[in-house]
Order: C-alpha cells, then sequence, then structure tokens
C-alpha cells in the first residue's frame, strides 16, 4: 500500500471519528436539552458542538495565557 494512500486513509477515519461522535455528540446534547420534543437535525448538531467545543478551547488558551502571563 502506497504511503500516502494509507495515511489518507488515517486521516479520513479519523476526522470521521471526530465529526461524527464529538462533535455531532456535543451538538445533539445540546438541541435535545433545548428542545427535546423535536427530533436533532445532524447538520445542526454538528454547527453546534463545533461552535461549543471552539469556544471551550479558546477559552482554555484565555486561561493559559493569563496564568503564564
Amino acid at each position: 500500500m502506497p504511503e500516502g494512500l494509507l495515511g489518507s486513509l488515517i486521516a479520513e477515519l479519523f476526522v470521521d471519528a471526530i465529526v461524527d461522535t464529538v462533535l455531532w455528540g456535543t451538538g445533539a446534547l445540546v438541541l435535545k436539552m433545548i428542545r427535546p420534543h423535536r427530533p436533532v437535525n445532524q447538520i445542526a448538531a454538528i454547527a453546534v458542538g463545533l461552535i461549543i467545543w471552539l469556544v471551550g478551547i479558546a477559552a482554555l488558551f484565555t486561561i493559559g495565557y493569563f496564568l503564564l502571563v
């Protein structure tokens, strides 16, 4: 198996696993908490999950910066 093909396969599986489990799961949980009786849209769940994770990572970097300064 060529090296580039194996690397791209591993990267694709890793990205798919992150999007499917972490981002979608977080967004679906938040959307279900907000609207418990409505079904969860996959695109909306991924968008909400991405926003939540980006804000969380930014908050951790901000806290770390102020602890170091």
